[in-house]
């Protein structure tokens, strides 16, 4: 709250003079926004993308969300707002990942005495703490070929119309906008999710029942396609067809099963269930800033050759003066930066709001 006025000036100048938006059917979606006091807005519509930008301009939202969902009325209390149907997304987050790397560039800071540690409190003065967590190289590489696994799973489940988003943060967002994928409930959505993660993969369907039926375990060794293919390719990975069948005839069932739940857990994905069974969602509405990053949620036309810290940067390089309470050393726009601790320096705006966001530095005081 004490750097409010930096954060505002930038999203303020990027929504005048760079927002644009391809969403579709704006006029059925319900919008909402977050603000720099922790308001959120809701139930809000729009006839077109000027209405839209004309919002953002004159609020200057901290945060910027719409439905997958589209209604008759969308700015309706939920219950009146008569639900026609939804986008399938699915919400990949780095964090969810924990990845070994992750305790090299997760901490938390006080909000107080701005203190680092790795606690909920504060040791130093008892506040409470803030978690900061700045994905490295290893950190966006692992969560794009968690994209790249999703991506062949939902084209094996017929799956056309897909868009890959960074979330803006720490993840990336896969929008589905399949027609008759639209139209899907909870229930079914659910059964989605398990398929993308491995949920529900069982013995029986590999042959592999109480009672085994070789002929079932053999054919199944061949399949190439689905669930049944990625276990085929990593069972023979350790081992010939003969000598795994001969094992597979020993094998218990418990143990069979055991051995796939590692298997699936391996190559599933890891998404938010809750998010893609959700048919009322609003999620971060693409090419709007994260109050979290200062970053843009954007559509990826590469996933391999993305870098956020590169094409997600649309805030402007006006020089900025901060006081940083702690950084690691960071690359933004091939531009390098810190590592410092409790300095006052100049940043390009686009660093600056990076630091604010994750809490790590603010606008210095000024002494009377």
């Amino acid at each position: 709250m004490d750097s409010i006025d930096i954060l505002k000036r930038a999203f303020r100048r990027y929504y005048f003079d760079k927002f644009d938006t391809k969403l579709d059917r704006i006029k059925e979606r319900e919008f909402g926004y977050a603000t720099f006091d922790n308001r959120v807005i809701r139930h809000i519509s729009f006839n077109d993308k000027n209405e839209l930008r004309a919002l953002l301009v004159r609020e200057i939202p901290a945060d910027v969300y719409a439905s997958n969902a589209y209604y008759t009325n969308p700015e309706a209390e939920i219950e009146l707002k008569n639900w026609l149907a939804a986008d399938l997304i699915f919400d990949i987050d780095i964090k969810d990942l924990a990845l070994p790397c992750m305790k090299d560039h997760q901490f938390s800071i006080c909000i107080n005495c701005k203190d680092i540690s790795n606690e909920k409190i504060c040791l130093k003065c008892r506040s409470n703490t803030k978690e900061v967590n700045i994905p490295c190289n290893n950190c966006i590489e692992e969560g794009k070929h968690q994209v790249f696994k999703i991506l062949e799973m939902l084209n094996e489940l017929g799956a056309n119309k897909i868009s890959v988003y960074f979330s803006g943060n720490n993840g990336f967002h896969i929008h589905v906008n399949d027609e008759e994928l639209s139209y899907l409930n909870s229930e079914a959505r659910r059964d989605i999710a398990d398929y993308i993660k491995g949920i529900g993969i069982i013995p029986d369907i590999f042959g592999m029942g109480r009672k085994k039926n070789i002929d079932h375990i053999k054919d199944a060794l061949n399949s190439e396609k689905g669930w049944k293919g990625r276990i085929a390719r990593e069972l023979l990975s350790r081992m010939d067809r003969n000598r795994l069948i001969s094992s597979l005839r020993k094998k218990s069932y418990e143990n069979f099963n055991n051995e796939l739940r590692d298997i699936t857990k391996r190559l599933g994905v890891t998404i938010d269930t809750v998010v893609t069974i959700d048919t009322h969602r609003i999620f971060r509405l693409e090419n709007t800033l994260s109050s979290k990053s200062g970053l843009a949620k954007i559509k990826i036309d590469d996933v391999s050759q993305f870098n956020p810290y590169e094409d997600a940067v649309f805030i402007d390089d006006e020089p900025t003066k901060v006081h940083i309470h702690y950084a690691p050393k960071l690359l933004i726009k091939g531009n390098s930066f810190g590592p410092y601790k409790d300095e006052i320096v100049s940043l390009p705006l686009y660093a600056a709001v990076y630091l604010i966001c994750k809490g790590l530095a603010s606008e210095p005081k000024v002494l009377n």
